[in-house]
């Protein structure tokens, strides 16, 4: 459990810290630590993966084997220029899946 991290000669209190394992001490690293890896890709697009009147803040869920969770953002938002919308996907690291031709497969 994480009561707060120091950095930069100041104290930031929190419950959680998410980093990379490799950043961690091995002397705070339990043995038994299940290990989660995560794979993410960015695209850009020219179209919507979810079209309305309206621009909007799209979240997908794709089925697949492990599930991929999909954040798409439009010009509104101020990521990408007019015309184009930004895609985030992410999924737990599975052996012998790729997150971009799962996701690339699925939207086209």
């Amino acid at each position: 459990r994480c009561t707060g991290i120091v950095t930069e000669e100041k104290r930031v209190n929190c419950d959680y810290l998410v980093l990379p394992d490799k950043y961690i001490p091995d002397a705070i690293v339990p043995d038994d630590l299940d290990r989660v890896g995560t794979q993410r890709c960015v695209y850009v697009t020219e179209r919507s993966v979810l079209p309305a009147d309206k621009e909007q803040i799209s979240l997908v869920s794709l089925p697949t084997r492990e599930p991929v969770h999909i954040i798409e953002v439009g010009p509104g938002t101020a990521a990408c220029p007019k015309g184009l919308h930004v895609l985030h996907a992410s999924c737990r690291d599975v052996d012998g899946m790729r997150l971009d031709d799962t996701v690339r497969e699925s939207l086209v």
